[in-house]
């Protein structure tokens, strides 16, 4: 029998082996199964915040997806964190998207090199959508990735 959080992490691949399909899945249930696959494979405590309306930009929603999709990475590879907060709040004219971990934390000057392919994606995508982009993280102070987007027109 297939536990909740396996059964989150097939449906996370399925998604990769099909992304047509991501447009079509809201996010509050993309960002459930992210949580879930990652309870699977590490004992994190995840408290998902979730408010939408369902009228974000598709374009939006999905870079807003691929960002979780690799900070959560990111926490599963490196943070070492037993807390894990992730917020999702959208509307049709702006989102916002939070994911705060108590882990390791790092020295952000220390990962802005070439290396770091994982951070810089996320500027990439945040960059493309036109949405604020902001990372705090401090050694042995865990680290918080917050994605700000507003569509144009409306005060950032």
């Amino acid at each position: 029998m297939l536990t909740r959080g396996a059964l989150a992490e097939m449906r996370t691949l399925l998604l990769e082996l099909r992304p047509d399909k991501l447009p079509h899945i809201n996010m509050p249930t993309q960002l459930q199964q992210l949580t879930d696959a990652l309870k699977a494979r590490k004992h994190i405590n995840i408290r998902l915040e979730t408010r939408d309306t369902q009228l974000t930009p598709i374009e939006v929603r999905i870079a807003l997806y691929r960002i979780a999709q690799e900070a959560l990475n990111n926490v599963a590879k490196h943070a070492e964190a037993t807390e894990l907060l992730v917020q999702w709040e959208a509307s049709a004219t702006q989102a916002r998207l939070v994911v705060q971990d108590n882990g390791n934390g790092f020295r952000i000057d220390e990962q802005a090199g070439a290396n770091n392919f994982g951070l810089q994606s996320m500027k990439e995508r945040a960059q493309q959508i036109q949405a604020d982009f902001h990372v705090r993280s401090a050694h042995g102070r865990g680290t918080t990735i917050r994605v700000k987007w507003k569509a144009l027109g409306q005060e950032r």
